[in-house]
């Protein structure tokens, strides 16, 4: 007779990484950055246009909301 096997129950994350969230979100971007030169040689400038405005309002609203959390 086998004796049950004992599971240690321990928070998230459980896989530990030497990736921090700015290595991981200058992957991301970096893997963005040809879907971006694609989107504006298959649709022209304003692709562009709407890239630079998208970027723009999500840098403002992460600002803000740096702001009002302190």
């Amino acid at each position: 007779m086998t004796m049950p096997v004992s599971w240690a129950i321990t928070p998230a994350p459980h896989m530990h990484s030497r990736m921090n969230t700015q290595k991981i979100m200058l992957a991301v971007i970096g893997a963005l950055v040809p879907a971006m030169a694609a989107s504006v040689i298959f649709f022209g400038p304003r692709a562009l246009v709407l890239l630079l405005i998208c970027g723009g309002v999500s840098v403002l609203t992460e600002f803000v909301c740096q702001k009002l959390m302190k």
